[in-house]
């Protein structure tokens, strides 16, 4: 055997011309396939870094109609007793077009659509949105007149051509003349709260339009979310914690793994062409081998060397050829993706089981390979001699 395969390497070096653009193809498939693997994974691996930037760490907490009986504060002790809570608050957004209302500045005759939101400023605190101008419903100076109070979203007091130096701005809801003790701008990954209408819980109750069901913000420090999530139920109504529900922010690693695994079947694609390539590649190369090499292969078989070690010569020949050009190939294709994630400042990722891609060619090599080495076991030295 081993006489097998050192003839097989001095075959395959030789006929290195005659092979070069079989090993080149097999080497740019390899390449491919490679670098299709490692693109996607480093593509999926920014996006992922990227969201992660961006990640929240905002649990959201919805509690029954009962829990407006309770006060903001009683609710905040609780929550905030928990560790990696940073802040907890009452922040109802719009949810359907129900909240939608017209709003009139009684000033300035205008008037638009917006949505309406409940708040207390402790919830604005949670967001990370800030008073660009006035006060919130905690520092009311309105609170000892008997008047209704609203804040307003930056962009929606603009429209309306409201703002705080006016002196006392009205608006009207729903036939309800509202004074505005203050402009509110959104987080700034956020844009909800510019364009709504903000009203407090007592004056949302007076207006009939507080919801039936209370919801909290809760913020946590990063990457706390799951394990500050998993007991807010439990802290919050520890008789019925199914009555309380948590909705947790989404995670970057499930977002890489679903990027990853939606590009899989464009990689099943990928393969099986490279595969196809490949092994016509070889099997073309090996046939035209058995034809060129039929007075040397008659010759072999004369001087005693039998049919077996013929077909296992060959085949060894198109397992090395597979092999070798499928590990340059990956090699290649490494390269590419350190370049690609180089130049578009992405991590370098390259999957583990880009490794088993020689070991693909291999195997491949060996298949395509089994036929023309069978043919060359069934030659005739005795007719190829006498053609000779």
């Amino acid at each position: 055997m081993k006489y097998v395969i050192l003839r097989a390497i001095t075959a395959v070096r030789k006929r290195l011309s005659r092979n070069i653009f079989t090993f080149l193809a097999i080497s740019l498939s390899a390449a491919t396939l490679a670098a299709l693997l490692g693109i996607t994974a480093s593509s999926a691996a920014q996006t992922a870094a990227r969201f992660s930037q961006l990640e929240s760490s905002d649990i959201g907490v919805s509690m029954g109609d009962s829990a407006w009986s309770l006060s903001e504060n009683e609710i905040r002790n609780k929550i905030e007793a928990l560790d990696n809570v940073e802040a907890v608050g009452t922040l109802n957004l719009p949810q359907d077009s129900s909240t939608v209302v017209d709003v009139r500045s009684s000033q300035w005759g205008t008037h638009l659509s917006a949505s309406v939101g409940v708040v207390t400023a402790a919830g604005l605190a949670a967001r990370g949105a800030k008073v660009v101008s006035g006060v919130t419903f905690a520092e009311n100076p309105l609170a000892d007149e008997d008047l209704y109070t609203v804040m307003l979203g930056a962009r929606l007091a603009k429209e309306l051509g409201i703002s705080m130096t006016q002196g006392k701005p009205l608006v009207t809801v729903r036939g309800v003349e509202l004074a505005v003790i203050g402009i509110v701008q959104d987080s700034s990954t956020q844009s909800v709260l510019s364009t709504a209408v903000l009203l407090s819980p007592e004056t949302a109750l007076r207006l009939k339009m507080r919801p039936t069901s209370q919801s909290l913000l809760v913020r946590v420090k990063k990457n706390t979310a799951e394990a500050v999530g998993s007991v807010l139920a439990r802290v919050l109504n520890p008789s019925n914690p199914g009555d309380v529900g948590v909705k947790l922010p989404s995670s970057p690693t499930k977002l890489r793994d679903s990027l990853i695994a939606d590009s899989q079947s464009l990689t099943f694609i990928t393969a099986g062409i490279v595969t196809v390539v490949s092994a016509f590649s070889i099997a073309n190369t090996m046939q035209v081998a058995v034809v060129e090499r039929r007075k040397e292969i008659g010759i072999d078989m004369a001087l005693g060397l039998d049919g077996r070690s013929v077909a296992a010569q060959f085949l060894f020949e198109s397992t090395l050829l597979g092999f070798a050009g499928s590990l340059v190939g990956m090699l290649c294709g490494a390269v590419i993706v350190a370049g690609t994630a180089m130049a578009g400042g992405w991590p370098f990722v390259l999957p583990v089981y880009t490794l088993w891609i020689p070991v693909f060619g291999l195997v491949v090599g060996a298949l395509a390979g089994a036929f023309p080495a069978a043919r060359a076991a069934k030659v005739n030295p005795a007719e190829l001699l006498r053609s000779a």
